[in-house]
């Protein structure tokens, strides 16, 4: 796939949205004055990107855990000859928001949300006993080291808006996936205008002057009172930010792979954080194992090209110094969205 053609202001744009949309009532005249673009240039350009479909979306990026979700990331085998109905099963769940082919034994792989770990559990029983898998791997998360995903685009020498991973701080929070019910142990209590702001925010943000008036409008409330809720999300974690997720691909990322550490139990807390703090790394996570597959630690390496990943991953090796590891290739993305909260 080719990546598109961005100019400096398109590529400074995408940069700054994808870390963040300021929480005000006009986000287009402070990402515009970073940019040294106009509100009205801004939101134009915002939208021609969108149009142009280098963005898969722009909205509310929230922290599932603290919305009483629990999570696992599932494997199977897929025969060649029954990959497509295998895959219509698993992608007709509304919980399933990444489902892809990678090249290995282990050839279909998707991420599954649940309100709970009773439900999650039910769901894996129910997709695994639907989908006819043979051999399945369920692999709960243990701790998240890292979630910050971001594709920078290279900008001109001296251009005042930076690298997303050098202007902005990771995502690091360690935690555990404690409790009988993971994340719905310590949730928040939503009321349903909430539930209903949140689900509008995911669905995505109104490109429109003021978006966050028009996202108020629709729950009949004043802008005031959505400004006032959203920061305090943002501030409590609830909310970790609004922003654009891009189509990776199309901004000259075309390789990813997923590399699988197999880590000493001991040194996991150790390894997890040094992974975590390397800007290459956009997701760190320590997983349950099971007999068949040994692999402890996740993590996320995206690149221009495979040569790129394995590079990297072999400095991530020396760094940590484990040589269990494999890297898994995405070879076709089957499904990718945000997850439908309180839907």
């Amino acid at each position: 796939m080719t990546a598109a053609k961005l100019d400096a202001a398109d590529g400074r744009l995408l940069n700054l949205i994808q870390a963040e949309i300021p929480i005000t009532e006009s986000p287009w005249a402070v990402l515009g004055e970073k940019a040294a673009l106009t509100p009205a240039e801004t939101l134009t350009r915002v939208a021609g990107l969108e149009a142009r479909g280098l963005i898969r979306r722009l909205g509310g990026v929230f922290d599932s855990r603290r919305l009483g979700y629990t999570g696992t990331l599932c494997a199977l085998q897929a025969p060649p000859e029954r990959l497509r109905a295998i895959a219509a099963v698993v992608n007709a769940y509304a919980g399933v928001t990444h489902n892809y082919i990678r090249r290995h034994e282990y050839n279909m792989w998707f991420t599954l949300l649940a309100p709970g770990r009773a439900e999650l559990g039910r769901l894996t029983k129910e997709i695994s006993a639907r989908a006819g898998a043979g051999k399945w791997l369920n692999l709960p998360a243990r701790r998240y080291f890292k979630l910050r995903v971001s594709f920078p685009v290279d900008l001109p020498p001296g251009d005042p808006v930076a690298e997303i991973s050098a202007s902005e701080a990771p995502e690091r929070t360690v935690w555990d996936e404690g409790g009988a019910e993971g994340g719905a142990a310590n949730a928040p209590v939503f009321t349903a205008p909430e539930k209903r702001l949140i689900a509008a925010l995911q669905a995505g943000l109104p490109l429109e002057p003021r978006p966050y008036a028009v996202l108020a409008a629709g729950l009949g409330w004043a802008e005031e009172r959505a400004l006032s809720v959203l920061t305090a999300w943002r501030k409590q974690g609830v909310l970790k930010r609004v922003a654009a997720i891009p189509r990776h691909r199309l901004i000259g990322y075309s390789a990813n792979a997923m590399v699988v550490w197999r880590v000493p139990p001991a040194q996991v807390e150790t390894v997890g954080q040094r992974l975590a703090a390397r800007p290459e790394v956009t997701h760190c996570y320590e997983r349950e194992t099971m007999p068949q597959w040994p692999y402890n630690v996740y993590t996320m390496l995206h690149a221009r090209d495979e040569e790129a990943c394995r590079l990297m991953a072999g400095e991530l090796a020396a760094l940590i110094g484990i040589k269990e590891y494999e890297l898994l290739f995405s070879e076709t993305e089957l499904k990718k969205s945000g997850m439908k909260y309180f839907s």
